[in-house]
């Protein structure tokens, strides 16, 4: 039944009869409209209402049934105006309401929508429109289950939506729906047990039937020409536009270059659907801003950003993060959105890189980076400037800043900062190898069939991550096997056979140190510095290396075993 169909179906004329109306009223609910109210139209627009408990009211006091129904229908009806969402609808009756001398209850059954010109084009059920602002009744479909989607997933699940999780890798599947993450993360295998057990998470290798909200978290890998690759995403704008339909959600998490929600999403949905976005369905994007390893809490703490098509696919999207965090950002438009996301990490990767390159220069100066940074840091407020390390890993950090960039070239130019940014900190891995061969080409010494032990395979040591894309140690493997060290390696958080695939043989940190003639500190885990390092280091084999990526260990403490030599990024004085 169309709109149209349901007004007509409770209209009646000003000349109608009270008992015409009645019979308009009893008919109602055979034609599936509204009942126990009729609708005066007068010219095409909407003169008054009258309710079945109006119309007993006038027959007991007398009134005859063949009076014309304009002598008691209400004639200043509490209407809305179209092109509302279901909240803002809410909040127009409520305030006509409470400045309302006439009706005394909190809210009336039905909602009349009306145009500019006062023409009735529908009827809600307060009720009903209630419902629909609590999104919480919408099911949710999650496309792509890695640490965005099942992260966001879960918690989800936790703040009361039922979620549908959707895998095309059925491996991964499998495992998340036997309840484990398939990568660590701070608290997250107890939740997805938990939220499977429920039944509000599930994990699909397809899209199932029946999803409102569609939030699309695919990762977004950049080609080795720095050019970003949207494959999963059209393919997953596609099937989602395979079975959309009217008042559907669709949010883009993942990262993108600026313009790709509008430009790309958009017209797959349209295209796909024959929805047209704004009345059939809803779009935006809220950009995924957590760190690996406090991800769950930071879902419900750090702020969301949030950008809409138009207003109410705006108020949609925050409504549905609203959920997570008790701050929601908006900005004025779907690029807004992209570009803050783009920023947060390319000014991150590009102040790491200052950082290292100072690093770099203090090390030919023979002087203290670290120290340095802390002096000129303490008291100091306005630039804190990050601690140097061997290099900058994770999924994130090494692809969004050349997004960012990519950005800039779609409108015709090519940014420097995020492109000499990602540059410096990649030759950190050279920079490191080159100490380690330094030592040894100084001292004469061969490095081949030399043992080298290798501490931290993970992109990064806290917060705790297994996460090893991107990771620096994996960059610096060629070089030190070309260079034929016998290589050897240890991570608290990363699994064995993970390391063993590598090529690198997994021992204990006591193994790894034990007749070692290199050792390499190369992330940060917090489990580090309660080593007993003076023991540690004194079964190496002399001479030997210790180097400390991110100064970690006092310098004094390593170099009283004799034989034993400290580096770090840069130099000592």
């Amino acid at each position: 039944m169309t709109q149209e169909d349901t007004v007509a179906a409770v209209s009646v004329e000003p000349t109608a009869t009270v008992r015409d109306a009645m019979r308009t009223i009893d008919r109602a609910a055979e034609k599936k409209a509204p009942v126990g109210i009729a609708l005066i139209i007068e010219n095409g627009a909407l003169a008054g209402i009258v309710t079945d408990g109006d119309i007993r009211q006038a027959l007991v006091e007398g009134l005859s049934l063949e009076a014309p129904i304009s002598d008691i229908m209400i004639s200043d009806p509490i209407t809305v105006t179209s092109g509302g969402s279901p909240s803002e609808m809410l909040s127009e009756m409520n305030e006509k309401v409470r400045r309302s001398t006439r009706i005394k209850d909190s809210r009336v059954r039905y909602l009349v929508v009306v145009d500019e010109r006062g023409r009735v084009v529908d009827i809600h059920e307060s009720a009903e429109l209630e419902l629909k602002t609590d999104v919480t009744n919408c099911t949710v479909g999650i496309f792509g289950l890695g640490f965005v989607g099942l992260t966001l997933g879960v918690t989800l699940s936790d703040s009361g939506f039922v979620v549908n999780g959707v895998e095309v890798h059925a491996d991964r599947a499998e495992k998340i729906a036997a309840g484990r993450a398939p990568f660590h993360e701070l608290g997250l295998d107890p939740l997805l047990k938990n939220q499977l057990s429920s039944g509000r998470f599930s994990v699909h290798t397809s899209p199932p039937a029946g999803l409102d909200i569609y939030i699309i978290a695919v990762g977004t890998p950049v080609g080795d020409d720095g050019v970003p690759r949207l494959d999963s995403i059209t393919e997953v704008s596609e099937g989602i536009a395979s079975q959309l339909k009217e008042g559907d959600l669709v949010t883009l998490r993942s990262t993108v270059p600026v313009g790709t929600t509008r430009n790309v999403v958009l017209p797959i949905l349209e295209r796909g659907s024959g929805l047209t976005c704004g009345e059939g369905f809803f779009l935006a994007f809220a950009p995924e801003r957590t760190i690996e390893g406090q991800a769950l809490r930071e879902l419900r703490t750090l702020p969301q950003i949030v950008g809409g098509f138009d207003a109410r696919s705006l108020d949609l999207a925050s409504q549905v993060f609203g959920k997570l965090s008790p701050s929601i950002i908006r900005v004025g438009s779907l690029e807004a959105a992209e570009m803050a996301k783009l920023i947060n990490n390319a000014f991150r990767d590009l102040s790491f890189a200052f950082a290292n390159e100072f690093a770099v220069i203090c090390d030919r100066w023979n002087l203290d980076a670290v120290k340095i940074i802390e002096a000129a840091n303490s008291g100091y407020p306005r630039n804190p400037i990050p601690v140097p390390s061997p290099g900058v890993g994770g999924f994130c950090l090494t692809k969004d800043p050349l997004i960012y960039a990519w950005s800039g070239t779609l409108k015709d130019y090519t940014p420097l900062l995020p492109l000499h940014g990602r540059e410096i900190n990649v030759r950190m891995v050279d920079f490191v190898a080159d100490k380690v061969e330094r030592f040894f080409s100084s001292r004469n010494l061969n490095t081949n069939g030399k043992k080298l032990f290798v501490i931290g395979f993970a992109f990064k040591g806290q917060p705790d991550t297994s996460d090893m894309r991107h990771s620096t140690t994996l960059a610096l493997l060629p070089r030190l096997r070309d260079a034929g060290f016998e290589l050897f390696g240890y991570d608290p958080v990363v699994d064995s056979e993970e390391i063993n695939a590598l090529g690198v043989e997994f021992v204990s940190v006591e193994e790894g140190f034990r007749d070692a003639s290199a050792v390499l500190v190369m992330n940060n885990h917090r489990s580090y510095p309660d080593l007993d390092l003076l023991t540690l280091a004194s079964s190496m084999k002399r001479p030997g290396l210790f180097f400390d990526g991110w100064h970690l260990f006092q310098r004094r403490e390593v170099e009283q075993i004799n034989g034993i030599q400290y580096e770090g990024l840069s130099g000592a004085l």
